[in-house]
């Protein structure tokens, strides 16, 4: 078979540690769970990321994890060789850069609350008109006060649900990362990495060779290859002579 199609535009390669995972679905309010799902973002973590928000996770983030985030998630065994010397997120995202490292900004910008008055001032104008109105119509009988205050209520309450989008919508609503360059050097394994990540479907050896840097002939490049997949617990055959890197976190358990 020939070499694997890729996407018209390459994916968005997302790198995540424990914090800031947890801290995206407890939030819940951004659009990666559909960037993950039509593949545009591809979501990769290194095992004891895996373990971890599994045991810490309570309802209902874990139900939000389990079934928004989880499936569309890639567990990677870091081979030691990945990186400097570092924690596994850090060299998972060595092997994959170019790729972005998911950060807890957007959390902790959230938390502070900030108040936004362009959803507060027509609520306030609207109450006070209302008492204004109420002040200078004292003299009608009490059911029409009531139905006069009913009607500001009401004005309140269409503002809420009929203001502009832009008044209306969560800030902010899209996900934090960093980006990660690549460094000079990169292993063979590495390159590897890279290639498997950002491929559409397994690849084999003889594919590969097409694309990573290294000398020496095509066949020769293949067997180095091969000897190179059969050494890291990072890559998975999954069929014959057919490789992939990790394992979907949705087999697991």
């Amino acid at each position: 078979m020939g070499e694997p199609q890729g996407h018209s535009e390459a994916p968005y390669l997302l790198v995540a540690d424990t914090g800031a995972l947890k801290a995206e679905v407890a939030r819940g309010a951004s659009d990666l769970p559909a960037a993950l799902a039509d593949g545009s973002a591809r979501l990769f973590v290194a095992q004891h990321v895996l373990d971890e928000m599994e045991r810490e996770l309570s309802e209902p983030a874990l139900t939000r994890w389990r079934t928004r985030y989880r499936p569309h998630t890639t567990v990677v065994s870091v081979p030691d060789v990945w990186g400097e010397d570092s924690p596994p997120t850090a060299r998972l995202a060595a092997a994959l850069a170019p790729c972005h490292e998911l950060t807890s900004t957007t959390t902790e910008q959230e938390d502070r609350k900030p108040v936004r008055v362009t959803s507060l001032v027509p609520a306030v104008l609207v109450i006070a008109l209302t008492q204004a109105a109420s002040r200078a119509l004292g003299r009608l009988p009490k059911w029409a006060q009531a139905l006069l205050a009913l009607t500001g209520m009401a004005g309140i309450y269409w503002w809420r649900h009929n203001r502009p989008a832009e008044a209306h919508a969560e800030t902010p609503g899209t996900w934090q990362a960093d980006d990660i360059a690549p460094r000079p050097q990169r292993t063979l394994s590495e390159q590897i990495a890279r290639l498997l990540a950002t491929s559409d479907e397994p690849m084999t050896a003889t594919d590969m060779a097409k694309r990573v840097d290294l000398p020496g002939p095509a066949r020769q490049k293949g067997n180095t290859i091969r000897t190179e997949l059969r050494q890291r617990a990072a890559f998975h055959e999954v069929s014959r002579g057919r490789w992939r890197l990790g394992t979907p976190a949705g087999d697991d358990g």
